[in-house]
């Protein structure tokens, strides 16, 4: 079943029913028929000999501490009958060790059946994401797809998604020309790729430059690393900063190679100030403010932007790791005094 996440990315979860220890989801998936036609019948996923049926719900932002959590209202279910959620996106996730991880640390964990600890051992154990922060985890012992009531084996669904894919590439070369594509496929059309000047140097200035700050020195080093690490093209150190427990480290050295000199080449980013920071059991944030240079594009200037970062971090076999981030534009930092000097020294011509 390792294809199924693939299968599902970018599905419709409709429906699903609980019952005796079988739940049954129904989802729209993106298939098409031999001759192009599409596919309007629902996936129906049967997950038989359920051992652990949760739903977890964590903080919305990585600076929230769990100890100050609070359930919303509307996202405290009773049950799963009726069905809770209407017709949503939903990413998929199968035996992922980051996922159970975040079931562990989650701060709020409704169990509908069983324990996590009953549903480890388990051969299936699937994860939909059915929010940002929310997903409903179903270890059982055997999963089957089904379409229009009959059996769908795993390669006759592998052939429809990929003429799916077939039909969005003929719209794309017909450059969207009337009915060679739905609605649907017009939106994955990815944008055109820009070339870029490879041999661009940024701003000679250290990747991190704190000034006095009381966060933990090993809370700090993967923080530290992940900022460094990309300028000196570490890829094996930004990889072990934001390690993940479901790809091999050979696997995640290659993908954050092609992710910084790919789609994040042509902006740097440089760590200048803390902006907080926690530790809770083997949770914990750090907060930090610098500056993104862009490099010059498509005609435009080169671009200094004010920026902060939120980086979620969780302690594995006693060493700190990045488990997720954000990054937002901080026009706030106007008035600082090290943003002011940055945005004086180093002008966009």
């Amino acid at each position: 079943m390792e294809d199924l996440p693939e299968l599902l990315r970018s599905a419709r979860l409709l429906s699903g029913q609980w019952s005796c220890g079988v739940l049954s989801l129904q989802f729209h998936c993106l298939r098409r028929e031999k001759g192009g036609s599409p596919l309007h019948d629902a996936v129906e996923l049967c997950c038989e000999g359920v051992k652990a049926l949760l739903v977890a719900h964590d903080c919305v932002w990585p600076h929230e501490r769990p100890s100050c959590f609070k359930l919303a209202d509307d996202r405290d279910l009773g049950s799963l009958s009726p069905w809770p959620w209407g017709e949503i996106e939903t990413d998929v996730s199968l035996n992922s060790r980051t996922v159970e991880e975040d079931l562990k640390l989650a701060p709020a964990v409704k169990q509908f059946f069983g324990e996590i600890e009953a549903g480890l051992p388990c051969p299936c154990r699937l994860a939909l994401h059915i929010e940002r922060t929310s997903f409903l985890w179903i270890a059982c012992e055997q999963i089957s797809a089904f379409s229009n009531g009959e059996p769908l084996p795993m390669d006759r669904w592998k052939n429809q998604r990929a003429r799916w894919w077939q039909g969005w590439a003929e719209y794309w070369a017909a450059e969207g020309g009337a009915g060679a594509g739905s609605d649907q496929e017009e939106a994955f059309i990815p944008a055109g790729e820009t070339e870029l000047d490879r041999s661009y140097v940024p701003p000679q200035e250290p990747a991190v430059s704190f000034g006095t700050h009381d966060v933990p020195p090993e809370l700090l080093a993967p923080v530290r690393t992940w900022f460094e690490s990309a300028f000196s093209k570490d890829w094996e150190a930004h990889a072990s900063a934001e390690r993940s427990l479901d790809i091999d480290l050979e696997d995640q050295v290659k993908l954050v190679r092609e992710r910084l000199e790919g789609d994040e080449f042509g902006s740097w980013k440089y760590a200048r100030e803390i902006a907080g920071w926690w530790v809770e059991g083997h949770r914990g944030y750090v907060g930090v403010l610098g500056v993104i240079h862009h490099m010059p594009m498509e005609g435009e200037p080169a671009e200094n932007m004010l920026a902060q970062w939120s980086l979620s971090l969780r302690l594995r076999e006693g060493v700190w790791t990045i488990r997720t981030w954000t990054e937002g534009w901080n026009e706030k930092l106007d008035n600082c005094r090290w943003a002011s000097a940055w945005m004086a020294s180093k002008p966009c011509e």
